[in-house]
């Protein structure tokens, strides 16, 4: 996934720390993306299992700040059928 970084808009920074969870309804259960990955990298991978090909899965993400420990709202940023 990618995303903008939009740090002036969210006061943010660019050294914020992405956390992404991506959950499958079918199973009920979440995948979490790598950790550490930075908010200016604006892209990462995320694997799945192999046997959520297929299913529909949604998909969310958080930052949280260096420097203070404060998290942003979660954001859901959509769904995608993983191929």
């Amino acid at each position: 996934m990618s995303w903008d970084n939009n740090v002036l808009v969210t006061n943010g920074y660019a050294d914020d720390l992405l956390t992404v969870l991506v959950y499958d309804p079918q199973s009920n259960t979440f995948a979490m993306g790598p950790p550490n990955i930075l908010r200016s990298s604006q892209a990462v991978t995320v694997a799945l299992p192999a046997h959520w090909t297929g299913r529909t899965v949604h998909i969310y993400m958080y930052y949280m700040s260096q420097q203070t420990g404060e998290l942003s709202r979660t954001f859901y940023a959509g769904s995608e059928i993983v191929g």
